[in-house]
């Protein structure tokens, strides 16, 4: 049995990519997702992406190549629900990318061989982008606080609790932190609910991706035990 978490095979690694993604989080800069410019997800983009119900959102679930192409644009830089030249730049490169032609009608071998390829290649252009975004969204949600348990009837939206919650405690306005990045919003609940805690003697239960490296390992213990 391991003497220490760090003797750990990818621990150390682990918690140092969690330390870089934390501090990146306050220095938000475009990302690449295959040709895609995005911007770190804001609560704002946050928003609309939970009024679609976007698969890319907790719980996850998978997406289509219209929920992919929908997330892409609402995370791009010019985005807007308006016509313009960027817009139509972007679904004419996306549709480039992931929607293959349709089948020929004639049946020439030649052109049913470059359907073949081209569909092929749309489904590959499909799947890294979707990797690709999932591994982002997880980083920025890597400190997201665990969901309540059982129902319970709703009486205001997330966005409203985050808003009010930072609002009390930083004195920002509702439209500075629509604008924050998701993965420093959520920094910041965190670190609130450590203070709540301190305030009344308390350790708050705080957590990091990098925990289940150590679950697994005592899990693995345990069943040869």
């Amino acid at each position: 049995m391991a003497r220490s978490p760090f003797d750990l095979p990818g621990y150390a690694e682990a918690l140092e990519t969690e330390r870089v993604q934390r501090i990146l989080a306050f220095h938000p800069v475009p990302l690449r997702v295959l040709e895609f410019e995005i911007t770190p997800m804001t609560l704002r983009q946050y928003s609309l992406l939970r009024l679609v119900n976007s698969p890319f959102l907790p719980p996850f679930a998978t997406p289509t190549t219209q929920q992919l192409i929908q997330l892409l644009w609402v995370l791009n830089p010019h985005f807007t629900r308006e016509e313009s030249e960027p817009k139509r730049e972007f679904f004419a490169a996306a549709r480039r990318r992931f929607v293959p032609p349709p089948p020929p009608r004639l049946a020439n071998r030649l052109f049913r061989v470059r359907w073949y390829f081209k569909r092929k290649t749309c489904e590959i252009n499909e799947a890294n982008a979707i990797d690709q975004l999932r591994k982002i969204i997880l980083a920025a949600f890597a400190d997201r606080p665990e969901p309540g348990t059982g129902e319970s009837a709703e009486y205001y939206s997330d966005e409203c609790a985050i808003i009010g919650e930072l609002a009390e405690s930083s004195g920002w306005s509702p439209e500075e932190i629509m604008a924050m990045p998701m993965a420093a919003i959520f920094q910041h609940l965190k670190r609130n609910r450590d203070v709540l805690f301190a305030q009344h003697g308390l350790d708050a239960l705080l957590s990091n991706p990098s925990d289940e490296i150590i679950q697994q390992h005592l899990a693995e213990v345990n069943s040869k035990n």
